[in-house]
C-alpha cells in the first residue's frame, strides 16, 4: 500500500499546477443485456478556452445540465478521428461563445453487443478502446471514453486521470473492480479515489486472488505461477529503477479476460495501476507468464509506468510513438539482462524483420510527422520503425547514454513533447555536435531506416542480413 500511495503522489506532483477534475454519480450495468446507464457529474473543471468533452460514440447522450437541475445546456456534437476514433466530441456555448462551467452533469445510456460466442465473428476486433461485453464480464478502460473526458485542444491534454466517487450497480454481476480500488464481491458498491486515476472498469462473474497486496482478477494461474510471476515482475521493476534512475514505485493488479473476436491472438494493455491481458487458451495470461518468448510482452507493459501511464504522458503528433518506442527499447534491455541473450535476440528479430519483408516501404522520418496519417501504418512505426532507430542510436552512443536520454525525456519539462523536445533532450544527453550528426542520420533523413539497419546489421539474428 505504501508503494501505491507513493505512485499516486508522483501523479499529483506531475499535475501540481493542473486542476484535476472529479467524477461522481452512478453507473448501472447489465452484463447479460449489454446495457450501461450513466448519471455522472464532472466538477472542479479547469478553465479552458478551447476544449471538447469526449464520450464514447456508443452512448446516446440525453442531457448535459447543471448539477442543480436548473436547466439543460445546448451542446454541439462532432467527430474528429485525430482526437478520438472511439468518441463524439461535445461542447456547450452561449451567445458569447464556448462555455465551460466548473461543474457539468451528463446523463446518457448505451446498449452494446454481448459477444458470448465469437465463432462467427470473423470481421470483429478488440482493442483497449473497446467497450467489451463477453457474456461473463464488462471491460472498459479510460481509452474507451466511457466517462466524460475533458480534452484541452490548445495543450493537447486529455484529463482521463481524475479523482472519483462513483456508485457501480450491476445486479447480474458477482465481482466489481474499479481502477485504484481493490476488487470486491458485490452487485452494488461505492468506489472512491482522491488520487488521479484512469478509470478502468472490470465487472462481471469471476473470482480473484491476492498475493502480496497485488490482485489477480479472473486468473488462469496457479498459486505457484502467481508467486513466480510476481517475482519476475519485481525483477523488471528493479532493473528499470536502477537504469532509468527514477524509482519504480507502482504496484499493479492483473486482469485476465477473453477477447471479442474469433481469430487466434491476444494483447495486453496498461491502465495504471492495472495491466490487462485479453486472450484465451495459449494467449491467456498463463501462457504469457510461463512461456519465455512471451515474457517480453510483460516487460514492455511494465515499462509504460515511465512512458504514458503513471510517471509521464507525452503529447503532440509523436507523443504516442515516444511512449511506445521507448517502452519497447528499455524493455528490450531489461529482457537481455533478466531473460538472457537468446530471448533478446528473438525480440530484436521481431522488431527488425519487418523491413526485410518491406524493403520498398517508405517511412517518413519522425521530424516530418504532422498528423496521424503521416505514420502510414502506425503500429509498424511505433513498434518496428522507431525502435529500430533507437537501437541504431544505441550503437552510436552506448546503452549508458541511451538510459541518460530516457531520464532526460522523463524529467525535462515542456508544454509539448514534440520533435523539438525529442531533439533537445538528445542534445542535453550527448551534446549538440554529436546530436546534430545523429539527428541528420536517423531523425530527419528520408533514408533513416536504411541508415539504422546498416548500423545494427551486426546484431545477431536481427533478420536483416
Amino acid at each position: 500500500m505504501k508503494k501505491l500511495l507513493t505512485f499516486f503522489i508522483l501523479i499529483i506532483v506531475n499535475n501540481l499546477f493542473a486542476q484535476i477534475p472529479t467524477l461522481s454519480g452512478t453507473v448501472k450495468v447489465s452484463i447479460n443485456e449489454g446495457t450501461i446507464d450513466c448519471d455522472l457529474t464532472l466538477y472542479d473543471i479547469p478553465e479552458l478556452k478551447e476544449y471538447v468533452i469526449l464520450i464514447n460514440s456508443g452512448f446516446n447522450l440525453n442531457v448535459i445540465r447543471t448539477d442543480e437541475n436548473e436547466f439543460n445546456y445546448p451542446y454541439s456534437k462532432k467527430y474528429d478521428k485525430d482526437i478520438s476514433e472511439e468518441s463524439f466530441l461535445y461542447s456547450i456555448s452561449n451567445e458569447k461563445g464556448k462555455l465551460l462551467p466548473n461543474k457539468l452533469r451528463f446523463i446518457y445510456s448505451g446498449k452494446f453487443p454481448v459477444k458470448k460466442d465469437t465463432t462467427f465473428l470473423q470481421g470483429s476486433k478488440d482493442w483497449n478502446g473497446n467497450i467489451a461485453f463477453n457474456g461473463k464480464s464488462l471491460r472498459m478502460a479510460g481509452a474507451t471514453n466511457w466517462y466524460p473526458i475533458l480534452y484541452d485542444i490548445e495543450m493537447d491534454k486529455r484529463y482521463n486521470e481524475i479523482k472519483y466517487n462513483i456508485n457501480i450497480v450491476c445486479e447480474d454481476c458477482k465481482t466489481l473492480y474499479v481502477n485504484g480500488n481493490p476488487p470486491l464481491y458485490s452487485t452494488n458498491s461505492n468506489f472512491k479515489s482522491d488520487y488521479p486515476t484512469d478509470l478502468l472498469l472490470f465487472i462481471g462473474n469471476y473470482d480473484f486472488k491476492e498475493y502480496n497486496k497485488i490482485y489477480y482478477l479472473n486468473p488462469d494461474l496457479t498459486d505457484d505461477e502467481i508467486k513466480n510471476f510476481s517475482e519476475l515482475v519485481q525483477k523488471f521493476k528493479t532493473y528499470y529503477s536502477k537504469n532509468v534512475k527514477i524509482p519504480y514505485e507502482a504496484d499493479y493488479n492483473f486482469i485476465q479476460t477473453t477477447p471479442t473476436f474469433k481469430k487466434n491472438g491476444g494483447f495486453l494493455f496498461v491502465s495504471y495501476p492495472t495491466i490487462a491481458n485479453v486472450g484465451s487458451g495459449k494467449y491467456g495470461l498463463k501462457s504469457v507468464v510461463t512461456y519465455d518468448y512471451t515474457k517480453p510482452l510483460v516487460a514492455h507493459e511494465l515499462a509504460h509506468y515511465y512512458f504514458g501511464a503513471g510517471y509521464r504522458q507525452f503529447n503532440s503528433e509523436i507523443g504516442n510513438v515516444i511512449q511506445e518506442s521507448f517502452s519497447e527499447y528499455i524493455s528490450a534491455q531489461a529482457v537481455k539482462e533478466i531473460l538472457g541473450q537468446e530471448i533478446y535476440d528473438n525480440k530484436i528479430a521481431n522488431i527488425t524483420s519487418r523491413f526485410k519483408k518491406e524493403s520498398d516501404k517508405i517511412y517518413k522520418p519522425i521530424s516530418n510527422i504532422e498528423n496521424y496519417s503521416d505514420f502510414g501504418n502506425y503500429y509498424a512505426y511505433a513498434y518496428n520503425y522507431f525502435p529500430t532507430i533507437l537501437l541504431a542510436i544505441e550503437k552510436e552512443v552506448g546503452q549508458t547514454k541511451m538510459f541518460e536520454w530516457v531520464n532526460n525525456l522523463l524529467i525535462t519539462t515542456a508544454n509539448f513533447t514534440d520533435f523539438q523536445f525529442l531533439k533537445s533532450t538528445l542534445e542535453k544527453t550527448i551534446g549538440k555536435k554529436k546530436a546534430d550528426i545523429l539527428t541528420t542520420k536517423y531523425l530527419t533523413s528520408e533514408k533513416a531506416i536504411e541508415n539504422a539497419l546498416e548500423k545494427i546489421k551486426t546484431l545477431p539474428n536481427n533478420g536483416y542480413k
